[in-house]
């Protein structure tokens, strides 16, 4: 569904990418993870067609796509009503779907101001609509962003349960560890590593190599789910 070959990115003069290949399969989470600054954004950005590779490509095997970015500002003139319509070809689908219950959209006021939402409001309803929107593939920049606990957990049980080929860039490495079905996705020293499915990627010393870190793979004893523990390095 999507295939670095090569690609190379600079800002002037600045290596983002070098040489990057990864192959990204359909009906697979894909999380983007990486230090602060090493190409996260940018990579979707070139994915998108909004930035063009120094050398190289991106092959994109269908423009199918949806996208949210990482600061869900939206113009405060709007109404909840407008969004639906921008986004839904049939606002019935809204109401009726499971993305409504689990992200509690119940509570929005579809008459409401986007203006009068409060920022996690605004992020759940941004992000149901781009999961409701008919797409193959599926772009998210922090899509967890002012997004307590719970509600975190909702939207990661949602993508976990549906077959689409999303990108994701997370600061969290626990997300991408509690995706059963995700593969890891590392931007170090100007590579993208494929470190394939989560549950054993977080085995590999890549990990961290790259954020400076301890960590240990454990079990969660409230849920016995899997559980990253780590420290800074001194």
């Amino acid at each position: 569904m999507l295939k670095l070959d090569n690609l190379s990115f600079s800002y002037n003069k600045k290596v983002v990418f070098k040489n990057a290949n990864v192959d990204c399969k359909a009906n697979t989470n894909y999380f983007l993870v990486g230090p602060n600054g090493c190409g996260k954004s940018t990579l979707l950005k070139i994915a998108m067609d909004l930035l063009k590779p120094t050398s190289g490509k991106l092959i994109l095997k269908s423009r199918d796509f949806n996208y949210m970015p990482a600061n869900n500002q939206v113009h405060p003139c709007l109404k909840v009503s407008d969004l639906l319509d921008l986004y839904l070809t049939n606002n019935e689908i809204y109401f009726s779907s499971d993305i409504y219950q689990k992200l509690n959209l119940a509570e929005i006021n579809v008459s409401s101001f986007l203006s009068q939402l409060s920022s996690g409001q605004r992020q759940r309803l941004l992000l149901g609509l781009t999961l409701l929107k008919p797409a193959e593939i599926e772009f998210y920049d922090e899509p967890l962003n002012h997004l307590d606990y719970y509600y975190q957990n909702q939207f990661l049980q949602l993508i976990n349960n549906s077959k689409k080929m999303r990108l994701i860039v997370s600061h969290n490495l626990q997300d991408a560890l509690s995706n059963e079905h995700a593969r890891l996705l590392l931007i170090d020293n100007h590579q993208i590593l494929d470190l394939g499915p989560s549950e054993t990627a977080f085995n590999q010393p890549e990990i961290e190599k790259s954020f400076n870190i301890k960590l240990k793979v454990t079990d969660n004893p409230l849920n016995n789910k899997k559980l990253l523990a780590f420290t800074n390095y001194e």
